[in-house]
């Protein structure tokens, strides 16, 4: 069993993660995308109505999701929105994937069935998304967002 997962796993590349997402977007969500970015956190931008009241809404999905989550929120939200952003915490969806001892996440490893033994607290796991985010943010220049 643990054999059949990890094939159907790791069956996969980046460019065919950045294709799906790309030809999903295209066919769910009637306004273009206007930007995207791809290191370290995943993220895709859409032009919103440029008189809206407010400037920017971030989406951040759950915990091991991603952001085609929200295909359904993206033309709505462009009625009230300047720019409506949505992007994939670091280690989900299509951002960049860390090696097993930097991540907070147990899991098992790709080369064995032992499990990954990360010795985060509660405080660095948090700031280990947390701090990519607000670089990003910073990046951006997104000073004043729903998120």
């Amino acid at each position: 069993m643990a054999r059949f997962l990890r094939q159907w796993w790791t069956n996969s590349n980046e460019d065919l993660l950045m294709r799906s997402q790309g030809n999903l977007l295209k066919a769910l969500v009637r306004a273009p995308v206007a930007k995207i970015r791809t290191a370290p956190l995943n993220a895709v931008e859409f032009a919103g109505n440029a008189s809206a009241e407010h400037e920017c809404c971030v989406l951040a999905h759950g915990f091991g999701s991603g952001l085609c989550f929200y295909f359904r929120n993206i033309d709505p939200l462009l009625q009230s929105f300047r720019r409506v952003i949505l992007f994939d915490w670091l280690g989900m969806g299509g951002s960049a994937r860390p090696s097993c001892r930097q991540r907070p996440i147990r899991g098992l490893t790709n080369w064995s069935n032992s499990w990954c033994d990360s010795d985060f607290t509660p405080s660095q796991a948090a700031d280990f998304f947390v701090d990519p985010l607000h670089v990003w943010l910073e990046e951006e220049k997104i000073d004043n967002a729903v998120l």
